[in-house]
Formats: structure tokens, sequence, C-alpha cells
């Protein structure tokens, strides 16, 4: 990906779209503008910033493929702006629904330091390890959105 996150960013973006919707309503909440709300502020509070228009046009490729490169005329003139001022309303939004408790407790940490521990950093295990606990996340998302879809 382009902004070149480190995975616990991404993993904390994921949790704070899974406290959101636990407590939001899937129909009532726009999920690609939440994604990029979480995703922006997860920069922030894991201390890996990125700008947000950075954020911002990665997100409008990733969610609509081809549409600005080959049909940018299409778009309305102010559509940048209009895309900016719903993410930072849905950051807003996300804050408030979590109430501002954005600790996100992570298990690459302790799983490292277990294994740095009993000097196992650079095998085949830590790496078989580091990927079980990645997909995790990413199955509880890909069961999100099949639900979501089955709605």
């Amino acid at each position: 990906m382009r902004l070149q996150l480190p995975q616990t960013t991404i993993a904390t973006a994921m949790v704070y779209c899974h406290r959101f919707f636990l407590r939001r309503s899937h129909a009532s909440h726009d999920r690609f503008i939440i994604a990029t709300a979480a995703m922006f502020l997860a920069a922030k509070s894991e201390e890996s910033p990125r700008p947000l228009n950075s954020v911002l046009i990665v997100s409008y490729e990733i969610c609509h493929k081809n549409e600005l490169a080959n049909f940018h005329y299409l778009l309305p003139v102010d559509w940048f702006e209009q895309y900016k001022q719903q993410v930072l309303q849905a950051e807003q939004l996300l804050l408030t629904t979590l109430d501002f408790e954005l600790t996100v407790q992570h298990p690459y940490n302790p799983l490292m330091s277990v294994f740095n521990k009993i000097g196992l950093t650079q095998t085949v295990l830590v790496n078989v390890a580091w990927n079980m606990v990645s997909e995790g996340g990413r199955i509880a998302v890909r069961l999100l959105k099949f639900w979501i879809k089955m709605e």
C-alpha cells in the first residue's frame, strides 16, 4: 500500500471500525468513509501519521478503482473538498462513538517478546505466528463484509 503504514496501525484501524460498528448501524453509515476516518485516526494514535490528503487519495482510489484516473471529468469540481469534509466528520463521529478510548492492545509486542526470550527471532515459526495474528483481524473483517452483503 502506498501509505507504508506499520501492521499495528492497520490493525488499530480495523479495531476502531469493529468498535464503531458494534455501536452504530451499518445501514446508516458509509463503511468506506468510516474506514478512511479510522485509518487516519489510527495513524495518528499509533504515532505514524500520514497527511490527510494522502490518506484520502489512496482511499478514494481503492474504493472507486479507476474512476479517479479514467473518469475524473465526471466528478464535481469540489469533490475532493466534499470527501475531505465527510472523512473529518466521520473522524469526529468515530471519536465520540468510541468515547475517545483509542487504546488498543495488540498481540504483536508480547508475541515478539516471547520469541525473543526463547531465542527465536528470525525463524519460520515467528513468521507463521506473526501471519496468524495478522490474519485473525483480516478474517474478522471479511466475515463482517460477508454479513453486510447478506443484509
